[in-house]
Parts: structure tokens; C-alpha cells; sequence
């Protein structure tokens, strides 16, 4: 690693004071340490955000919905109850990230920004996202990559949480050195690759995540997260999805995970309407195989993941049957 300081911040205001192209916010450092150790981000300064006074503070309620800090851990999340009740979905997104013992330092915020995990960027190879003008996945090892939205930069996002987030339609409260906190929907956080092929989410130099609100509209809504990975346990989605059926709709909220450079949200209108709640299982299932293959119907796959859309389809599939009201 190159030498740098180290600063700790007792505020968001003194935090994004502190904030800068060669400063860097530290929170579990599980993703930042590894980029340090590889030399991806060479920071002069890190800047502790964990002691921030209410950073790490959940508030839950059915009425008001659920405000979450950004600082809080995974684990703390996973075991917290009435998020467990009120948002599952959200709570099986955490609980598949990495081991326990990732889980009890990584913080949601950082899960939220972490970088891709493609293996050419990790490995040092010139790349979009290491100051290079091509991506060499995209002719090269590509099995893992996007099938949806790609291009330039077809590496998709990592963060479970992320997926989750987004079927729940959350915002993230971003801190701006100058202004008010600002609310950002999470579908809007993260980039398109064809606009910012060379970062992937909202943030500036001198920004931070300060938490993140759920509606109260999704508070115990019918909702499920899942995600197939190439191990049993422990590894990053080839494939996630989160469904969430909004009250009083006959249209669920789908988002899909490791398929593109960002959470991809497939456009309700596009779906045909759900069958009635004492549907049979024949009619159910016909009903799902429909909305799957309309939510991959755009997948553009390379020549190693072409997998990926049959796989999607599946998970969709069984999500849906999983969550479908009445069942």
C-alpha cells in the first residue's frame, strides 16, 4: 500500500469536510482494504465515518416505515426483528452477503458502493475502470458478466442489499458538502454504464451515504429475495432477484441482480396482470412463465453467459410462485 493518514469524523458535516479526490471514507474496509492492498485506490487519507454519532441508528415502524444508518452492520441488520418482519426481503439479501465474519464488520453503506468484481479489473489489467479505454472482458473471460444494459463496461454490480433495496423502492440519503441530505432512489444512485462506463454509483468525491429509507407502503408486504451462485455458500450472485407485491396492486416490483451494471428493474407495465388469488396452479405457473420471459426479453448475453437469461427466468419464476398473494 502507498503511505496515508488516517482522520476520524465525529459528524457527517465534518466527515464530508474531510472528504476529497485523494480521501476516502473507512467504514468495514472490507472492500476498501483489498483495493488498497491491490492498488486500485491509492487514497492519502482515510477518513473514519463509524463513530459518527446515530450512524449506525435503525428506526422501524409499521406506520412510518424504516430508517436505516448507514454505518450499521450487516449482522446488526440481519438480527434486527422488526426489519425481519417488515422487510424479509431486505433481511435475506443481507444474510447471503459473504461470511459471518464479513457480515458483523461490512456496513450497508459500503455494501452499497462496493466495486465490481470483475476479474480483469480486479487483477490490475487496464480496463474503463482502472483508467484504460477498452473493456477486455467483453472479448475475453465474459461468463460472469451483464446480459442486461451492458456496455462499455459490462461488469454488473455485486451488492445484494442493492437488488432487495430496489424491488422496495428505499431511497439513500446522500451528504453533500454544501446543501441539504438528498434522497435518492436506488435505481437513480447507481449508474448506467453507457453514460459512466468508469464509475457506478452517484456519489462525489466529497459525498457520503448517511442511511437508508424504506416506505412504510412496504411495510410487510408480500416480498422474497434469492440468488444462485456458482458455490453453495459465500460468493457473489451469477443471478438475484427481489420481488415485492405492492399493496393493493396486481403487479409485483422485480429487480433483478448480477445480470447488469446496476439493479435492473423490470418495467411493471410491461407485465401482463396477475391472475386472481384463487387462480389455479397450471394458470399460476403459465402466468409466471410469461412475466419471466418478458423480464429477459431485452437480454443481450456474450458469448460465455448466454446461462444467465434461463437461470434469471427460473428465479424469477420461483419467486413469484413463492410470494404470489393467496398462496
Amino acid at each position: 500500500m502507498r503511505s496515508f493518514r488516517y482522520a476520524t469524523a465525529r459528524s457527517f458535516a465534518e466527515a464530508v469536510s474531510l472528504l476529497g479526490p485523494d480521501a476516502v471514507p473507512l467504514a468495514g474496509g472490507t472492500d476498501l482494504v483489498p483495493l488498497m492492498q491491490e492498488r486500485l485506490v491509492q487514497p492519502r487519507l482515510l477518513v473514519d465515518v463509524r463513530r459518527i454519532a446515530g450512524s449506525a441508528d435503525v428506526e422501524v415502524t409499521r406506520q412510518k416505515g424504516a430508517s436505516i444508518g448507514a454505518m450499521t452492520t450487516l449482522a446488526e441488520l440481519t438480527g434486527h426483528p422488526a426489519l425481519k418482519r417488515l422487510y424479509p426481503a431486505l433481511i435475506k439479501a443481507c444474510s447471503r452477503v459473504g461470511t459471518a465474519q464479513i457480515r458483523n464488520v461490512a456496513t450497508l453503506g459500503g455494501n452499497l458502493c462496493q466495486r465490481p468484481r470483475c476479474w480483469y479489473y480486479r487483477s490490475g489489467v487496464r480496463c474503463l475502470k482502472s483508467d484504460g479505454s477498452a473493456c477486455p472482458a467483453r472479448d475475453g473471460m465474459n461468463e460472469y458478466l451483464a446480459i442486461l444494459g451492458g456496455g462499455p463496461c459490462w461488469a454488473p454490480h455485486p451488492s445484494d442489499p442493492a437488488v432487495a433495496l430496489a424491488a422496495l423502492d428505499a431511497r439513500i440519503v446522500v451528504r453533500r458538502k454544501e446543501g441539504k441530505p438528498v434522497a435518492i432512489a436506488v435505481e437513480d444512485f447507481y449508474a448506467d454504464s453507457a453514460t459512466h462506463p468508469h464509475r457506478e454509483v452517484a456519489l462525489g468525491a466529497e459525498d457520503i451515504i448517511e442511511r437508508v429509507v424504506l416506505s412504510s407502503h412496504f411495510a410487510g408486504a408480500r416480498q422474497t429475495y434469492n440468488k444462485v451462485t456458482q458455490r453453495q455458500a459465500f460468493d457473489f450472485a451469477l443471478v438475484s432477484v427481489g420481488v415485492v407485491w405492492p399493496k393493493r396492486k396486481r403487479k409485483p416490483s422485480i429487480v433483478l441482480g448480477g445480470v447488469a451494471p446496476k439493479p435492473w428493474r423490470i418495467d411493471p407495465e410491461a407485465l401482463p396482470p396477475a391472475p386472481g388469488a384463487s387462480t389455479r396452479s397450471k394458470a399460476l405457473e403459465l402466468w409466471t412463465v410469461n412475466v419471466a420471459d418478458q423480464a429477459l426479453k431485452g437480454a443481450k448475453p456474450l458469448a460465455q453467459n448466454g446461462y444467465k437469461i434461463d437461470m434469471a427466468k427460473a428465479l424469477v419464476r420461483e419467486a413469484l410462485l413463492e410470494t404470489f398473494p393467496g398462496r
